[in-house]
């Protein structure tokens, strides 16, 4: 995939300003578009400066094809960029910042700066830097829509699989850009650390298991570590409170510790003991208890 799709090397006329609206009929959408440049900077660089209000997701995705994902947001969004070219006429380095327009109370921005190499193994203007989101009101259930699939790819199946219920109040992530991974067209879990505190969240940890349902609390992930506080939340009849870490999200079952307290019946107590000697009938192994307590 070639760069040069997305930062064209290119020069700017000094002290240009411009404006353009796009009606689009069909939607009875109307998109503005501004950009400006100021040249006679210390080093000789130019700034260009742009501004786009009421865009929608599917323009964008149009214009980048590695975000084609784009295409299923019903999402417009207005953003800023900021784009600094050397006195040679290169994209040097990109500060952006887009929030979306709220919809159906889901939020979604982000910002970040960005460097610009001319060349990076074969390929043309690769960036390299951070990009931050936050969402809020997220609803879990449209993970598989909402979450891009090549973001931390096995924490999003993970997540994919089993919640299929709940809500994420806001989420704050943080993602590390490197040229490798914008070749391959996929961001690595290894460049994505974040967190969020989630409502009424149902899911399932383990096979066989009854599902944890109303859970909140708040989630963090690093790479192919996911980690859950459970505050609150119900097993059956019983209630579940504690912690929930996963390792190796891209094994088939990946490695757990659980350090949890449940308060409910006897009969939820004695069936919860039974599945954990029975372990996952899908392997029938047993899982690799190393401690356990209780009153």
């Amino acid at each position: 995939r070639n760069a040069a799709l997305y930062f064209g090397t290119f020069c700017v006329s000094p002290s240009f300003n411009g404006s353009m609206e796009l009606f689009e009929k069909i939607s009875n959408r109307r998109s503005f578009f501004s950009i400006s440049t100021k040249d006679s900077l210390e080093d000789g660089s130019v700034l260009v400066e742009s501004e786009v209000t009421n865009v929608a997701s599917s323009y964008i995705a149009s214009f980048l094809p590695n975000l084609n994902w784009l295409e299923k947001l019903d999402v417009n969004f207005s953003g800023k960029a900021s784009i600094r070219i050397d006195n040679a006429g290169v994209v040097d380095t990109v500060d952006f910042q887009v929030l979306s327009e709220a919809k159906n109370e889901l939020a979604v921005g982000l910002d970040g700066k960005l460097k610009i190499h001319p060349e990076y193994k074969g390929y043309l203007n690769i960036p390299e830097g951070t990009v931050n989101i936050q969402a809020r009101n997220f609803p879990l259930s449209e993970a598989e829509r909402y979450w891009p699939p090549t973001f931390g790819v096995d924490a999003r199946n993970w997540v994919v699989k089993n919640i299929n219920k709940g809500l994420i109040q806001k989420l704050t992530t943080k993602i590390m850009v490197t040229p490798d991974d914008f070749i391959a067209g996929v961001v690595s879990g290894k460049s994505i650390d974040g967190s969020f505190g989630y409502s009424d969240v149902s899911v399932i940890y383990m096979e066989n298991f009854p599902p944890v349902t109303a859970a909140s609390g708040v989630a963090k992930f690093n790479g192919d570590v996911l980690n859950f506080d459970v505050q609150d939340g119900r097993m059956k009849q019983s209630t579940v409170k504690g912690t929930v870490s996963m390792y190796n999200l891209s094994a088939v079952n990946p490695d757990m510790e659980i350090n949890v307290t449940t308060e409910g019946t006897i009969a939820d107590i004695s069936d919860f003991l039974a599945m954990i000697q029975q372990g996952s009938k899908s392997t029938d192994k047993l899982l690799d208890i190393t401690h356990l307590s209780g009153s």
